[in-house]
């Protein structure tokens, strides 16, 4: 299996056209890795717009990761990655279904979560919040210091960072032993600014 990009997009509400024209514009400036999630979209919904998208990104970038977020038969149908948590299977339905050499990711909340989801088949875990995130306001962040015991608690695994994440923060986390990091609204509000992207990308390489 390919080493995981170290940025990804969490591309919240996608089926919109507007949000889908973000997504867009982020692989265009270099995102390498999209996690379509709709949590209220119906499946018609979900069908239309993950075929359009996935022909445009191909297009825009023949290599960009683009992973399902809890929808395990377009994952399947579609033979895309999936990443699962509370609102979707579990790790172990995931596996069983899609196989143990697909990659199959978990949303994480401890150590203890990072753990369980390592031993049921996971490929890699997101852990958050570790800052306060502009979506989820008043939700206090674990801090880096909990995302070093996490990545300390699954050496095997990658560990992706999510959770009020802008690229000012993402030395701390590599230094607290992340893969990479995530965003949501660091990146998609701010995209219009042409160095959104370069921003993050520059941070991880440093």
């Amino acid at each position: 299996m390919k080493p995981l990009p170290r940025l990804l997009l969490i591309a919240d509400r996608f089926t919109r056209p507007d949000v889908g024209h973000r997504i867009r514009q982020a692989v265009q400036r270099g995102v390498p890795w999209v996690q379509l999630r709709d949590h209220e979209a119906s499946m018609d919904a979900i069908e239309f717009a993950t075929g359009a998208l996935l022909r445009d990104l191909y297009r825009i970038n023949p290599d960009v990761l683009v992973s399902m977020n809890s929808h395990l038969t377009r994952a399947e149908a579609l033979n895309l990655p999936l990443h699962t948590g509370f609102h979707g299977v579990s790790t172990t339905e995931a596996v069983n279904v899609l196989g143990d050499e697909h990659l199959v990711g978990t949303s994480v909340h401890s150590r203890y979560e990072a753990v369980d989801a390592f031993r049921d088949g996971a490929k890699y875990v997101t852990f958050s919040p570790v800052f306060e995130s502009p979506s989820h306001p008043g939700q206090k962040g674990w801090g880096v210091d909990m995302l070093a015991k996490v990545c300390e608690a699954v050496p095997e695994i990658p560990v992706i960072a999510l959770g009020g994440i802008t690229p000012e923060r993402v030395a701390a986390c590599l230094r607290a032993g992340a893969h990479g990091v995530a965003a949501h609204s660091g990146l998609l509000r701010n995209i219009e600014h042409t160095d959104t992207v370069s921003r993050y990308l520059h941070a991880l390489e440093t």
